[in-house]
Parts: structure tokens; C-alpha cells; sequence
């Protein structure tokens, strides 16, 4: 089991009878060379016997799984740089204990795997007629992940044409072979019994597009369209939220997932033959233009010639629109609205719109199950509206809350993120196009402790000024949190104004 691991050669080696002989857990740049892998060996199988039903032993030791690569890692980039290279499989068709020497998993995170095959032989008791013994995409198929890449490099994996490489892809990927046809003149083909189709020749370079979670209304709704410049194909694609949108009691809840639900956006995976191509995205025929875009490409492929040139990629539009500059904040009163412009920040947090029991208001955002002081409730803001050497005013009311519903005082000013009994602040978070961010505290606090003629709500305020790299910064996020572990977080009527007015329109 190879967790969080990167830049590894595992050269050689024998794994065998194992439940997972590899595993696999959010690595990059890993490469097997040269290994033996065993499903379930003679030699094995022959201690079964002799143990009869005694113990475990007498179970079968894989669990339908041997090599399992997971499909995300912390950069939520297309997991690249992979590659098996001459390993033999050996005894995965045996009658007791049939298994797959490869397949793909999805475990917290729904990103794409890029995996480099090369010099793979299916040795005894594992047919070479059929494929699914030696991988299949099924379970991915279950759980609609379609965004796979696999470059089957020397043509192992390809049934129609012998030790003719190409790329293997998902069964329900309609777009991919689209493109390859549209731009290269080539066809994908069925490999039987595996879930997926083998597209010959194919030169695809994979690309993650990020995109603010509040792009668009309905963020399900958000499809990313792709045009080959050339040919005139044209695919789109759906995407995917890195959190799940549930409902409870009415109320939209953004369950929790291993990574900052807020941090994430939505992603859209393709994968690129060469060529030149423009992309928009849309919300029904309406063109959509997010506050960020950032790619995560992935690795150019390894079997194509020495010619090859990678993809271009252009949007349609670079211009900002002006309601994004109007109201920084979307949803920030929460009347007559829900929750869904408001993501949760880490772990078990839950988020739902509740009466606010405050006069002028009807209703506020709640944040719930809150297990560390960080978690609040966060929002992409459009960067390319905050204008270097402006100011700006931040301001919302909050309110703590105890398990049985009573309000809970806290202690105002900048006493420091985590300090006990602090009261909830504002926080900006920030990411530059050359990889660094940023994190300031303090941008909006309490200055005094919350009044029980209130009910127990606070006015956090605070003014800053862009300069640096907040003002030139790829995206922001803005963050209410803070208040102490276990407490439950009410925010309503926020706001961010600038005081300063831009002198020139925004752009990209």
C-alpha cells in the first residue's frame, strides 16, 4: 500500500496472494518496472487445503481487486506520470478465486487516472483471449466515473490489432472518441467484457479544468463545450463537484469530502488529441463565464512521435461580466434564497438555511456538526474585480450557538485564528497562476462581544486593501469561521463593498 506517494520506482519484485497486491492511494510519478504479480498461486492455494476451514485461509485473499489505483491526489490534477513496464500476471482466472489483475477505484474524490502500460504479459492462469481478467473499468462504470486515460503504449491491452498502442478509455466516454475522430481520422474500438473502448493512435494529452463552484445557477447544470478548430467536432462535457449536493428537510446540504468543499470548484476532465480548440461553457444556451479557469494538464503521451505537438486551448471570452463586480458576494442576505452560492470549509460541517429569529430578517445560514474552530462557510469572489489599491469594507453578522440551541458569547477582537473563545472572523484565502497562495486572517472581527438585546448575534467588520499578490491573485476565497469546536455557526447579511470605485473595467 502506497499512500500520498510520489516520484517512486518500485524495480522488481514478486507480490502475491495478496488482497491487494498494489494499492495505490493518490500517487504520482510512480513507476513498476519489471514485477511479478500472482492473484492466487498454487502454492497458496495448496496451504488452504491443508488448513481446510480453519481461520481465514480458508476465504479467497483477493477482494476482486489486485492492483488499485485511486482517482484523485491533493492537487486535484489529473494524476500523471504512472507506468507499468514489463510486469507479468499470473493466476487471476483461477476457478475459486477469479480476479481482475487491474481496475480503478474511486475513493473520496472523483479525478481522473492517467496510467502508462508498457511490455504487460499474462502469464499462466491468466487468459490472453479476454480482457476483463486482465483489467476492467466495470466498477467505474457503477459509479459513473468516465474520465479514465490508460496509454496502452506498445498495443498489450489492444485485441483487434496486436502490439499496436493507442489509449484505452471508458465505454461511456462519447466525447473522447469524438475528438479522436474529428481530429486525427482514427476509430475506437469495444475490448470485450472490460467496460472500455481502445482507440488506436490515439495522441491524447488529458487536461483538468477547474472552475469556481458558483459559475453557474445550478452547477450541475454547468457543461464545458469543446471544439476542435480544424474539423468543426464539437463535444461537451458535464463535469463534476467536489462535494456532493444532497437534500435534507428541504434544505440543500453540501456533504462533506475528504478535501475543503470550498477549495475544490468543479472540475471538467478531458483528454486532447493534437490540434488547436476553443472552449465555452454554458447553462443551457447561455454562455457562462466563470471567475476563474485553471488547468491541471497532465503528461504528454509517451508513444506518440517525435513530432507531436500538445493541444491549445482558448475560451471564447476574457471579459468580466459586470454583475460579477456589482455584488462581490452572491447570496449574502439569504432571503428568498438557499444555501447553494455557500460551500462548507473541511470535515463533517453541514450548511442549511434556518429562521434567524432577527428583526429585518427572515432567515440565515447555518453551519452545523462543526468539530474544529475552522469550519465556516465560504465563496468564491470574482478576483478580477478587486482592483489594486482599493479598499474594501467586510461585514456580516454571526451568532454561536450550543448544542441545545442557546446562544453562546464569545470574545471579540483579533485574538489570533484557533485563540479559545474567539469570535468568528472574516478570512481570505488566495492562489496565484504560479502555484503559491496566500492566507490572511483578520480581514473582518468582532469588536464587541455579542449583546443578549440582540439575541445573541454580532456585527464582524473590518476593512482591507488590496495590494500585491491579493490584487493580482488567480482566485479568492472569502471564509466566515472561528468560534469554538462543537458550537454551531449562524451567519447572515454579509457583505463585501468597495470604497474605492474601479477607474477602468476589469479584464482577465
Amino acid at each position: 500500500k502506497f499512500f500520498h506517494s510520489h516520484y517512486m520506482t518500485i524495480d522488481g519484485g514478486v507480490f502475491s496472494d495478496n488482497r491487494w497486491d498494489l494499492l495505490i492511494m493518490r500517487g504520482n510519478k510512480i513507476i513498476v518496472d519489471s514485477a511479478l504479480i500472482m492473484g492466487y498461486s498454487p502454492e497458496f492455494r495448496a496451504v488452504v487445503a491443508a488448513r481446510g476451514s480453519v481461520g481465514t485461509t480458508k476465504h479467497c485473499v483477493m477482494d476482486g481487486i489486485t492492483i488499485r489505483w485511486q482517482l484523485n491526489d491533493f492537487s486535484h490534477s489529473t494524476m500523471s506520470g504512472a507506468m507499468y513496464k514489463d510486469v507479468e500476471f499470473r493466476h487471476f482466472e483461477e476457478a475459486l478465486c477469479a480476479s481482475q489483475a487491474m481496475e480503478l477505484e474511486r475513493v473520496k474524490g472523483t479525478h481522473p487516472s492517467q496510467l502508462v502500460l508498457s511490455g504487460l504479459v499474462w502469464g499462466t492462469g491468466t487468459s490472453s483471449s479476454t480482457s476483463k481478467t486482465k483489467f476492467h473499468l466495470c466498477t467505474s462504470n457503477n459509479e459513473e466515473i468516465k474520465d479514465v486515460f490508460w496509454e496502452d503504449a506498445d498495443g498489450s491491452l489492444n485485441q483487434v490489432n496486436q502490439n499496436v498502442g493507442g489509449f484505452v478509455i471508458h465505454q461511456g466516454d462519447d466525447a473522447t472518441p469524438a475528438l479522436v475522430y474529428g481530429a486525427m481520422g482514427n476509430t475506437c474500438t469495444t475490448l470485450s467484457d472490460s467496460c472500455a473502448l481502445h482507440c488506436e493512435n490515439a495522441c491524447l494529452r488529458p487536461v483538468t479544468i477547474m472552475v469556481d463552484s458558483n459559475a453557474s445557477p445550478d452547477p450541475d447544470a454547468l457543461v464545458l463545450e469543446i471544439a476542435h478548430s480544424l474539423s468543426g467536432t464539437t463535444v461537451q462535457y458535464t463535469g463534476h463537484q467536489g462535494s456532493i449536493l444532497v437534500h435534507e428537510n428541504g434544505q440543500v446540504v453540501h456533504k462533506s469530502s475528504y478535501y475543503p468543499d470550498a477549495s475544490r470548484g468543479r472540475f471538467f476532465t478531458i483528454a486532447l488529441p493534437p490540434g488547436s480548440y476553443t472552449a465555452k461553457f454554458l447553462h443551457g444556451s447561455t454562455s457562462v463565464y466563470p471567475s476563474f479557469i485553471k488547468e491541471y494538464w497532465g503528461a504528454e503521451p509517451m508513444s506518440c512521435s517525435a513530432s507531436y505537438a500538445s493541444p491549445t486551448l482558448t475560451y471564447d471570452s476574457n471579459d468580466v461580466p459586470a454583475a460579477n463586480c456589482e455584488a462581490l458576494v452572491k447570496g449574502g442576505n439569504f432571503e428568498g434564497a438557499d444555501a447553494e452560492t455557500w460551500w462548507h470549509t473541511t470535515g463533517n460541517a453541514r450548511l442549511g438555511l434556518v429562521d434567524s429569529e432577527r428583526e429585518g430578517s427572515t432567515k440565515a445560514l447555518k453551519i452545523m456538526g462543526r468539530t474544529s474552530h475552522q469550519y465556516g462557510a465560504a465563496q468564491w469572489v470574482d478576483s478580477r474585480c478587486l482592483n489594486a489599491g482599493s479598499s474594501y469594507e467586510f461585514e456580516a453578522l454571526v451568532k454561536l450557538l450550543d448544542s441545545a440551541g442557546n446562544p453562546v458569547s464569545c470574545t471579540p477582537g483579533p485574538l489570533g485564528w484557533g485563540a479559545a473563545g474567539a469570535c468568528p472572523e472574516f478570512q481570505l484565502f488566495g492562489h496565484n497562476a504560479d502555484g503559491t497562495s496566500f492566507h490572511q486572517f483578520d480581514v473582518g472581527y468582532a469588536s464587541e462581544s455579542p449583546a443578549a438585546s440582540d439575541g445573541g448575534w454580532a456585527r464582524i467588520h473590518g476593512f482591507a486593501s488590496f495590494e500585491g499578490a491579493v490584487a493580482s491573485a488567480e482566485r479568492v476565497l472569502v471564509h466566515i469561521n472561528g468560534g469554538d469546536a462543537g458550537l454551531d455557526l449562524l451567519v447572515d447579511e454579509i457583505s463585501i463593498m468597495e470604497i474605492s470605485p474601479p477607474t477602468a473595467s476589469p479584464t482577465r
